[in-house]
């Protein structure tokens, strides 16, 4: 257990105001340490990517709030701010080191926020209402919707990484890696490695769960391994290494699938991200989070 690990649940609490500054340690292996990222939910309907804040948190300038929690000992500099990159291939500092350089990270906890829309408005609005600039913005993406350079280069310009959650609605996921969709997947993949600045991308989020096409109950474990692995290849044989891959499961609950059935593998992903949501009162990180940390790590994840 390293000092960042014991201060990792307490900082995180404290900033959800559930707690004061002391919390027990995250039980994480020594063995592999993998960046964290949390979404903290809202009351909203599970399965769909709205209204993720905490209570009183600018609910009226965006609709979402996201914590990464950095555990690894790298980070690349992305518009002078810290943003870790991936212990696998470090693809945001190989990409970046023309543009920035590599430092340790200063802080264990980055904000991100989910704005409804693409304009830069309501996150400058959060912004000004919290008080703090955010380190990651995220959206959702429809499958053939191309990489929207522009609006990665606005987020980048106001010291933020984009995070992309590529989803694969209406299609067939088993031709992901049959190479069906292999002319999409490789022109979004050379608009991101053009992009050259770091790139947050997940695929398939909430897998886990039983609400989404590509997941739980709807498409094999295997199947959607298969197709997480052929996208990473093929993004790393086009050259895009500024990307930081994001496998991001819902919490552990009733209806959700063994956590470690979707599992890609250590060489694919760079980040584990937990979506999780507040639906009672009663609800505190413990509750929402603390099972599925667990089982992460019993995992080895």
């Amino acid at each position: 257990m390293t000092p960042i690990e014991d201060k990792l649940r307490a900082a995180i609490r404290a900033r959800a105001d559930e707690t004061p500054a002391y919390a027990p340690p995250l039980r994480l292996t020594a063995r592999r340490r993998r960046s964290f990222f949390l979404a903290y939910g809202g009351g909203e309907k599970k399965g769909t990517p709205a209204q993720r804040i905490w209570q009183g948190w600018g609910a009226p300038v965006a609709s979402a709030i996201m914590v990464a929690v950095v555990i690894l000992a790298s980070a690349a500099i992305v518009g002078g701010r810290v943003f870790p990159s991936s212990p696998a291939r470090s693809p945001a500092g190989q990409v970046t080191r023309a543009h920035q350089h590599t430092a340790t990270p200063t802080s264990p906890v980055l904000l991100g926020v989910y704005p409804a829309g693409r304009g830069y408005g309501p996150i400058a609005s959060f912004a000004n209402a919290a008080g703090q600039r955010p380190d990651i913005v995220g959206y959702f993406s429809g499958w053939y919707a191309p990489f929207p350079t522009s609006y990665a280069q606005t987020i980048r310009s106001h010291g933020a990484a984009v995070m992309v959650q590529l989803d694969p609605a209406h299609i067939f996921v088993k031709g992901i890696a049959a190479g069906r969709y292999d002319g999409y997947l490789s022109a979004y993949a050379e608009s991101v490695r053009s992009f050259g600045h770091a790139v947050i991308i997940g695929f398939g989020h909430e897998m886990n769960a039983p609400w989404y096409s590509w997941g739980y109950g709807h498409t094999s474990p295997a199947t959607f391994v298969a197709a997480w692995r052929h996208i990473v290849k093929l993004f790393r044989a086009l050259g895009a290494d500024n990307v930081t891959w994001l496998w991001t499961i819902n919490a552990d609950q009733a209806g959700t699938g063994p956590l470690t059935s979707w599992w890609p593998g250590a060489n694919y992903v760079s980040w584990v991200g937990i979506d999780g949501y507040y639906q009672r009162p009663s609800d505190n990180f413990a509750g929402v989070f603390g099972r599925t940390i667990d089982q992460i790590g019993r995992a080895h994840v």
